[in-house]
């Protein structure tokens, strides 16, 4: 029995792995990049600085998209609550401190990626990204 529950979570990660792999190179071909770090790129996309990250342990990807906040303007943990409310496929946030907008979203990678699900997964995110932000500073 516990032979063939290591077995299974090998695979489980060995496939996981395999999936971060294509979904990467998938990933730099299609969109030019800035950076990279293991298992993350960084670039901009659409006005918002982006960074996809890819764990190689569970089939997830995140997609983190950045914008500046123009100073002076009023923003309150309240008003981020009531966009939070509003959306389902993400988490906006803000950080005062650095000035900035911040959209979150995970995508679980069931299957390889292909370029027609990246470009509905960041024309999805995107969407979303410059509601919260453009409801954030109304």
């Amino acid at each position: 029995n516990k032979l063939f529950e290591i077995v299974v979570v090998s695979s489980g990660a060995e496939r996981a792995k395999k999936l971060a792999e294509q979904a990467m190179e998938l990933i730099k071909s299609c969109l030019p990049w800035e950076s990279e770090e293991p298992n993350t790129i960084m670039t901009s996309y659409k006005g918002f600085y982006l960074q996809i990250s890819i764990s190689d342990v569970h089939p997830l990807i995140v997609f983190c998209f950045v914008r500046a906040i123009p100073e002076n303007s009023e923003l309150s943990l309240e008003r981020v609550n009531e966009v939070n409310l509003l959306g389902i496929l993400g988490c906006h946030c803000i950080n005062l401190e650095a000035g900035c907008y911040t959209y979150r979203t995970v995508t679980w990678l069931e299957s390889e990626l292909s370029r027609a699900r990246l470009v509905e997964i960041l024309d999805r995110c995107i969407e979303d990204a410059v509601k919260g932000y453009i409801n954030l500073l109304s």
